[in-house]
């Protein structure tokens, strides 16, 4: 859409909420003149331009904003279809198209529950269209995988659980269904592999504890069997001083020392080598748990990120919510129709943000 056009159909909405004086009025006349204008038109500018001049002086007339509509869509302007339409679901809430115009606009702003209920009705007054079909399949699987979303009505959920099953029967909402479907199992995915992670990482860490209280009791007994050598040296030191026999160097070795001595003090030195070890094991399995503690952290930060990045996943499943306006030539989706692809052109609608919001929105 032009600059151009994006401005003429922001004016477009401003004029039309303008509430219209009392004295002002448009004869039959020109207003067949004006629709005549719009259907004729080349290029939405155009019909924008017809539909501005008399859309303020005629605010509840409902073949002004259908042609309008229609006409935009037939020109390749479903964005723009969207403002007429909004106002038509509620002049003429009978008008199917309207209503799936505000349900693919209201999908694309992520208004989800606003969304549903436009394809809802369009459903029931457009059922055998292909893409409306495609598009209530995407928000009934939208509806199962978020049952606690508020601000579904209830007449419009009754309706839903009323049609679902026939409108299950048909192909186009199969694929509608499983394409989101398939984003939030990508997502639920998602989210066990990050769940894996902590648990992943929490063994981690349990295994480092253990080895941490073995290498602790290691310590402990070396350190009871250094002093049980040292003690036995000290007895050994005694006995050669009463007797008179060489005196024992504390290293051990040394002429004419027993060969006790000399077994004992070597194990003594072997074993404080091996407190040394343990020593520094424990630095470094102190360490190792620091830092799988503080991954640990960070994987149980990430479930969080991955949470809430639901529109991330889809993406990646290719699942986002694409629902698109009726079909322009007529296509329509039967139960048990043959394998063909959906059709090409039909595009993704938005509405002007500057537009009118619903009153529910």
């Amino acid at each position: 859409m032009t600059v151009m056009m994006m401005v003429l159909v922001a004016w477009s909405v401003l004029v039309v909420d303008r509430p219209a004086r009392a004295d002002d009025s448009v004869s039959d006349e020109q207003m067949r003149r004006v629709i005549r204008e719009i259907e004729g038109s080349q290029n939405a500018r155009q019909a924008g331009e017809a539909y501005a001049s008399v859309a303020r002086l005629a605010p509840k007339h409902v073949e002004l904003r259908d042609v309008y509509m229609r006409k935009l869509v037939a020109l390749g302007a479903s964005e723009a279809a969207a403002t007429p339409a909004r106002a038509l679901t509620k002049l003429d809430p009978t008008n199917g198209l309207a209503w799936a115009l505000t349900s693919c606009a209201n999908a694309k702003r992520k208004k989800l529950a606003l969304a549903f209920k436009g394809a809802v009705m369009a459903a029931n007054l457009l059922g055998s269209d292909a893409n409306v079909m495609n598009n209530i399949g995407q928000m009934a699987a939208w509806r199962d995988n978020e049952p606690d979303v508020k601000g579904l009505d209830a007449k419009t959920l009754a309706d839903f659980e009323k049609s679902r099953e026939a409108w299950a029967a048909r192909k186009s909402f199969k694929q509608g269904y499983d394409r989101i479907q398939g984003g939030y199992e990508h997502h639920r995915e998602l989210i066990t592999e990050a769940e894996a992670a902590v648990e992943e990482k929490k063994e981690q860490i349990k295994d480092l504890e253990d080895s941490l209280r073995e290498n602790k009791k290691e310590i402990v007994l070396s350190r009871e069997r250094i002093k049980d050598l040292e003690a036995e040296i000290r007895i050994i030191r005694s006995r050669y001083l009463r007797t008179g026999a060489p005196r024992v160097p504390r290293g051990g070795g040394g002429v004419g020392i027993s060969s006790i001595a000399s077994a004992e003090a070597k194990e003594l030195q072997a074993e404080q080598e091996h407190m040394g070890e343990l020593l520094r094991e424990k630095k470094q399995l102190r360490a190792q748990g620091k830092k799988r503690v503080k991954e640990w952290r960070a994987a149980k930060r990430n479930i969080d990120v991955v949470k809430r990045d639901k529109r991330k996943a889809f993406r990646e499943a290719k699942a986002e919510f694409a629902l698109k306006p009726p079909v322009r030539d007529g296509e329509t989706d039967t139960p048990d129709e043959t394998d063909k692809d959906e059709p090409d052109d039909p595009e993704k609608v938005s509405t002007d943000e500057t537009a009118e919001d619903e009153a529910d929105d």
